[in-house]
C-alpha cells in the first residue's frame, strides 16, 4: 500500500540535547511492504521516499509503533510514533480514506497479524510524480488546452478557465474539495448548477461575461452562503436577484454586478454588514432601496443607470390601513432569522411570498408596507469611493418602505427617537 502525503519527521531525542528540528514538511511517498527479493517470510517495512531521496528511509514495523495520534483523520492529518529510532512522522495533507486505509494496515503490520496482498507493495525506489508537489494551480485560456479525456488535479485550489466557449459547468469542477478560487469568464454559460455541496471552500467565484439570466435558488441556499467572499456576476443578462443573494451570503465582501439588465436590487441588499465593494454600473436601476442608507462601503460604482435627477421626492405618500395577517407575521419571523425555506420544505406559493419581503427603514421586514416615499440620497454618505455617470452627481433616488403607522409617525417627527428606533430594528434583524 502507497499513499503521497506531506511529512515532517521529528526527531524525539533532539530537545533533550538542546537541538530544534526544522520543522519543515515535505511531499512523502509512504508504502508498506516487504524488501524485493525478501520473500512471504520477510520483515514488514515503513519506507519514505522523498523528492531529494526517492530510494526511501525504512522503518521495521512489527512492535516498532509507539502510538498513533488521529484526532484530525478527517482532515487529512495524523501522527505516527516510531520507537526506534524515537521519531515521528508528522502526516497532513492526505486523503482521509486513504490514510485510514493505510494506518489500519500499519497496525496490523505492527500487531505482526496477516496483511491481504492489496496492502503490500515491493518496496522500490518511489517514481518522480509520487514525490511531486501537487499541483494547486490551473490556467486554460484556449479550447485546444481544456482537458477531454482527463480529469483536473484532485489538490486544485486555483482554477481558472476563460475563452473556452464552455456553455454549461463542467461537472469535474464541482468534485475539486480544495478549491478556493474559480474563474469561468469569458464563456457562454447559461445555466447555474444545482450542486455546490462538494467545493464547499470556495472564496471566489467569477462568472463574468457570460450568458446567465437568472441565479437559482440552489445557488443562493448552498453551503457557498458560509464561505464566498467575492462573487462576479458582471457582463450577463441577470434581470432580478433573489432576495436572500444578501440575506443568506453573510460573508460576501465583494460583489460585482456591472452590464446586466436589472432594474431593482434587493432591500437586503443594504443590510449586508461585510459588504465593502459593490459594483451596480450600467443596469436599469433609477432607485435604489432604503436600506441602502446603513450601508458603509469602501467603494461603489452606479454609473451608467438613468436614476431619477437629483434624486426627486415622491411628494405624496399614501398610507395603506391593514392588520398584519399571521402570514405575515410568520414571514416576518422566517425572514428576520434568515431560515432557510425551498419548495421541497414550504409550498412553492410561501416561497414566492417570502422572496417578495421588503425592509422598513427601520430595518424590521414587511410584505404591505404602510407607504413607500421615494427620497434623496447622498451616496457619498454610504462610501468612500463613488463613481457616477458624468454631469449626473452623486444625488440618487431612494424608494423607501414604511412598514407601520408607528413608523410613519417617528419618522416624520424625526431626532433621536426616531434614530434609536432605526438602532434597535438594525440590530434585532442582524
Amino acid at each position: 500500500m502507497r499513499i503521497s502525503c506531506d511529512v515532517d519527521v521529528v526527531n524525539r531525542s533532539l530537545p533533550g540535547h538542546g537541538f530544534r528540528g526544522k520543522g519543515r514538511s515535505v511531499r512523502t511517498s509512504l508504502a508498506i511492504g516487504k524488501k524485493p527479493c525478501a520473500g512471504s517470510a520477510g520483515s514488514l517495512f515503513l519506507m519514505l521516499c522523498t523528492a531529494n531521496d526517492r530510494k526511501g528511509s525504512k522503518y521495521k514495523l512489527k512492535e516498532n509503533i509507539h502510538a498513533l495520534f488521529t484526532k484530525f483523520i478527517n482532515e487529512g492529518k495524523a501522527t505516527i510514533r516510531i520507537k526506534e529510532p524515537a521519531q515521528d512522522l508528522c502526516l497532513s495533507k492526505a486523503d482521509p480514506l486513504q490514510l485510514k486505509n493505510f494506518l489500519t494496515a500499519l497496525k496490523l503490520g505492527h500487531q505482526n497479524k496477516d496483511l491481504k496482498p492489496t496492502h503490500l507493495t515491493t518496496l522500490t525506489p518511489a517514481t518522480v510524480k509520487q514525490v511531486e508537489k501537487p499541483k494547486t494551480k490551473l490556467c486554460i485560456h484556449d479550447r485546444k488546452d481544456y482537458p477531454i479525456t482527463t480529469s483536473f488535479p484532485k489538490s486544485l485550489e486555483v482554477l481558472e478557465v476563460s475563452n473556452c466557449r464552455l456553455r454549461r459547468f463542467d461537472s469535474r469542477m464541482l468534485t475539486l474539495r480544495h478549491l478556493r478560487r474559480l474563474d469561468l469568464s469569458d464563456n457562454a454559460i447559461e445555466d447555474l448548477p444545482e450542486s455546490w455541496d462538494r467545493i464547499c471552500r470556495l472564496s471566489e467565484l467569477s462568472l463574468s461575461n457570460n450568458k446567465l439570466r437568472f441565479i437559482s435558488k440552489s445557488f443562493v441556499q448552498s453551503c457557498l452562503s458560509e464561505t464566498l467572499h467575492s462573487l462576479d456576476l458582471s457582463e450577463n443578462c441577470v434581470e432580478v436577484l433573489p432576495r436572500q443573494l444578501f440575506d443568506q451570503f453573510k460573508r460576501l465582501v465583494r460583489v460585482n454586478l456591472a452590464g446586466n439588465q436589472l432594474s431593482s436590487v434587493p432591500y437586503s441588499a443594504g443590510l449586508s454588514g461585510s459588504l465593502k465593494y459593490l459594483n451596480l454600473a450600467r443596469n436599469n436601476l433609477n432607485s435604489v432601496p432604503s436600506s441602502f442608507a446603513t450601508l458603509r462601503l469602501d467603494e461603489i460604482d452606479l454609473h451608467g443607470n438613468p436614476f431619477s435627477e437629483e434624486g426627486t421626492t415622491d411628494p405624496q405618500e399614501t398610507p395603506s390601513s391593514h392588520f398584519p395577517t399571521l402570514l405575515e407575521f410568520s414571514g416576518q419571523a422566517v425572514v428576520k432569522y434568515r431560515l432557510r425555506y425551498c419548495p421541497q420544505t414550504v409550498p412553492s406559493t410561501v416561497c414566492m411570498f417570502l422572496d417578495g419581503a421588503m425592509y422598513c427603514y427601520c430595518s424590521r421586514p414587511c410584505f404591505r408596507p404602510y407607504s413607500q416615499p421615494m427620497e434623496p440620497l447622498n451616496i457619498h454618505s454610504i462610501a468612500g469611493s463613488v463613481m457616477m455617470s458624468n454631469g449626473s452627481g452623486t444625488v440618487v433616488s431612494m424608494r423607501g418602505v414604511v412598514c407601520s403607522q408607528n413608523c410613519s409617525q417617528l419618522r416624520k417627527r424625526g431626532g433621536g427617537a426616531w434614530r434609536a428606533w432605526c438602532r434597535r430594528g438594525a440590530k434585532e434583524v442582524r
